[in-house]
């Protein structure tokens, strides 16, 4: 008689423990993508500072989509964050302002192009998580996470006949 009623008990626990290892594998998904974001475009935009430091757009012609140089650092971006949604990112190339430029005795008021100054490369990236676990860990923002990495450099050359 007692065999009978200890039938149902692997189901009874499998039922129990079935959502909670779920919810974890699910937790670990999530975890492990945002890592993968996190790491692709921190190297997009350390691989686009260094294009940037090699071939710098003129001041004015930063966020130009028709300056030579501002391609060349888009493509270079893009090329690194290819296995993300190229859609979702953006990339933003600036000259910092005289009070973050921290050449010794050298607080330049306007951004120049000369060999030295620091330039700076921004990509932000807003993706999807993959489970409905993901929002949880940030609550309220509709399911998406935002990653923004900055890469500053110093120029260290300046063609102007490509630019």
């Amino acid at each position: 008689m007692k065999r009978r009623m200890r039938r149902g008990q692997s189901m009874v626990e499998m039922a129990l423990l079935l959502p909670v290892l779920i919810a974890i594998m699910f937790g670990i998904m999530d975890f492990s993508y945002y890592v993968f974001v996190y790491a692709t475009v921190e190297n997009a935009a350390r691989r686009g500072g260094e294009k940037a430091a090699t071939l710098p757009p003129s001041p004015a012609q930063a966020l130009a989509a028709h300056d030579n140089c501002t391609i060349a650092v888009g493509t270079e971006v893009t090329a690194n964050i290819l296995p993300l949604n190229i859609n979702k990112f953006t990339v933003a190339i600036s000259y910092p302002d005289a009070t973050t430029n921290v050449s010794p005795g050298i607080y330049p008021t306007t951004p120049t192009q000369t060999i030295g100054t620091v330039i700076q490369v921004k990509v932000t990236y807003t993706g999807q998580w993959l489970t409905p676990i993901g929002p949880l860990y940030r609550p309220g923002g509709n399911g998406t996470f935002t990653r923004i990495s900055i890469s500053r450099r110093s120029i260290t050359n300046v063609d102007s006949a490509y630019c």
